[in-house]
C-alpha cells in the first residue's frame, strides 16, 4: 500500500492510461513507467556499485532517463534546461551505459525504446515519456517541460 501511487495533475504532461492491475492492487505492487507513476526500482551498476533507478533521479532537479540511443535527448535536455532556467540531469541507463543494466531488468520495465526517454520530476514521479525519438526532440521536450511547469498555453 506504500508503493504504487499513481495520479493525474497538470504537473504530468500525459494522459496515457495506467495499465490494469493483474492482481489485487492493495496487496501486490505492480511497477510501470507510465507518466503519473513513481519511477520503478531496478538495480543497476554505476562505477562498480549497485544503485537503484530511484537513486539515479535527483531530488534537486528533473532527470531525463535515456537509453543507448539517447544522444539527441541529452542535447535537447541541455538546450531546454538553459532556455527555461530549470536544471535537467540526463542519465543514460542501458547495457554498458553510465548506469549499466547488467541484468536487463530496466529494459523489461521501462516501456520505451532505446531511443525513447522518461522525464522524471524531482519527487521521482514520471512526468512525461517519449516511446521513441521524434523528428524534433528539442520541441517535444520543451512542450513537455512547459506543460509540467505550468508555463504552457
Amino acid at each position: 500500500m506504500e508503493l504504487g501511487q499513481r495520479y493525474r495533475s497538470r504537473a504530468i504532461a500525459s494522459s496515457e492510461p495506467f495499465p490494469e492491475y493483474r492482481r489485487d492492487a492493495e496487496l501486490y505492487f505492480q511497477p510501470d513507467a507510465v507518466p503519473g507513476s513513481h519511477i520503478p526500482h531496478v538495480w543497476l551498476q554505476h562505477n562498480g556499485t549497485a544503485i537503484s533507478t530511484r537513486d539515479v533521479c535527483d531530488y534537486s532537479r528533473f532527470t531525463l532517463i535515456v537509453g543507448v540511443g539517447g544522444e539527441s535527448w541529452a542535447e535537447a535536455a541541455t538546450t531546454i534546461a538553459s532556455e527555461l532556467g530549470v536544471p535537467i540531469k540526463t542519465a543514460r541507463i542501458g547495457l554498458r551505459q553510465d548506469f549499466d543494466d547488467i541484468d536487463g531488468e530496466w529494459i523489461k520495465i521501462r516501456e520505451v525504446s532505446d531511443r525513447g526517454c522518461l522525464l522524471v520530476r524531482p519527487d521521482r514521479f514520471i512526468a512525461w515519456r517519449s516511446h521513441d525519438l521524434p523528428r524534433d526532440p528539442i520541441t517535444a521536450l520543451r512542450q513537455a517541460m512547459l506543460s509540467v511547469l505550468g508555463r504552457g498555453s
